[in-house]
C-alpha cells in the first residue's frame, strides 16, 4: 500500500516536472525570437530637387552657376519645388535663399520678371528715390550699395532770417545704388562715385526726401552695419555751434574766484600801511603825501 502511493506520487511529480520544463523551454524560445535582429525595411523613396548652390540675395537671376541638385525624401518635398534646373533658367529670386535651400515657386518673382532692375530688390511697400550727390556727399566714394545712411538737410532757418539750420530728417536708409551701379565693386575695389544716390524709402519718407532735395542741401552720414538705434536731435544752428565748448558764466551769487588777480588799493597813513581789494568796504580814498 505504501509502496503504491510512493510510486503514484513519484509519477505525478515526474509529469509536473516535465510539464514545467516544457513551458519554460517554450518561453525561452519565444524570447529568443523577439531578440533577433528586425527585418530591414526598404529605404524611403528619394527625389532630386533644385537647391541654391550658394547664398542668393533678392533680385539675383538663377542659372547653372548658382543652382545644384540635392536628394530629398518624397514625403518631405516642399510644395512648388523644381526637379529640373532647366525650369529655373532666368528666374529671379524674390526671397533670400541659403545654401542647399530648396528653390520653390513662392520664393521667385513671376516668370518673365527682369532681374536687372531695382524693382526686384525693393522691399514690400518700399520705393526707390534718387538724390543728387557729389564726392563729398559720398564720402569720397566710400558709400556703396547696401550701406545704411542717415540723411541730413541744411536749410534756411524759417524762424531766424539769414540763419542756417542743419537737421537729421531720415535715419537708417538703405542705399540701393550709386549712380547706375546696384552692386558693390568687385576685384578688391572698395570705392564708388556717382552723381546720384538711390535710397529705399517708404512713401512718406520719399516725400520728405524729395522736398528736402529742393528746399535745402542734403548730406549723407554713413552708419555702422549693426547700428539700428534711432536718435532724436534738435538740429544745429549757427548760434548753437558758436556756443559749443564755451566757458559758462559763473552764477551771480557765486563767491569771487580767488585764483584771479584783483585790483588792490594801498593806503599809507604815517607809519601805518593798509592794502585792501578795490571796491571792498575797507578800501578808502587817499590823497596827499604819506
Amino acid at each position: 500500500m505504501n509502496r503504491s502511493r510512493i510510486l503514484l506520487h513519484g509519477a505525478i511529480a515526474l509529469v509536473l516536472s516535465l510539464t514545467a520544463g516544457f513551458l519554460v523551454f517554450s518561453w525561452l524560445q519565444g524570447q529568443g525570437k523577439k531578440r533577433q535582429a528586425p527585418v530591414e525595411q526598404a529605404a524611403p523613396a528619394q527625389v532630386q530637387l533644385a537647391v541654391a548652390a550658394k547664398p542668393l540675395a533678392r533680385g539675383e537671376r538663377l542659372g547653372p552657376g548658382n543652382l545644384s541638385m540635392a536628394p530629398y525624401f518624397e514625403k518631405s518635398v516642399p510644395p512648388g519645388s523644381f526637379t529640373a534646373l532647366d525650369a529655373l533658367e532666368g528666374r529671379v529670386v524674390m526671397v533670400p535663399l541659403g545654401v542647399n535651400e530648396p528653390v520653390t515657386q513662392d520664393k521667385l518673382f513671376p516668370a518673365g520678371s527682369s532681374g536687372s532692375g531695382l524693382e526686384t530688390r525693393l522691399g514690400e511697400g518700399r520705393r526707390a528715390l534718387a538724390v543728387r550727390g557729389n564726392r563729398v556727399m559720398g564720402l569720397g566714394g566710400l558709400i556703396l550699395p547696401g550701406a545704411r545712411v542717415d540723411v541730413l538737410m541744411t536749410v534756411d532757418d524759417p524762424d531766424k532770417q539769414g540763419q542756417k539750420l542743419a537737421k537729421v530728417i531720415l535715419e537708417n536708409m538703405l542705399v540701393l545704388a550709386v549712380g547706375a551701379q546696384a552692386d558693390r565693386p568687385q576685384g578688391g575695389k572698395e570705392e564708388m562715385l556717382g552723381e546720384t544716390y538711390t535710397l529705399e524709402a517708404t512713401p512718406a519718407e520719399a516725400e520728405k526726401l524729395a522736398l528736402a532735395g529742393v528746399q535745402g542741401e542734403l548730406h549723407l552720414a554713413l552708419r555702422g552695419p549693426l547700428d539700428r538705434e534711432t536718435v532724436l536731435t534738435s538740429g544745429a544752428s549757427l548760434r548753437g555751434n558758436l556756443a559749443s565748448l564755451r566757458e559758462t558764466d559763473p552764477p551771480k551769487d557765486a563767491p569771487p574766484d580767488q585764483t584771479k588777480a584783483q585790483p588792490m588799493v594801498e593806503e599809507i597813513r604815517g607809519a601805518k600801511r593798509e592794502v585792501a581789494p578795490l571796491g571792498s568796504k575797507d578800501a578808502r580814498k587817499t590823497g596827499g603825501k604819506p
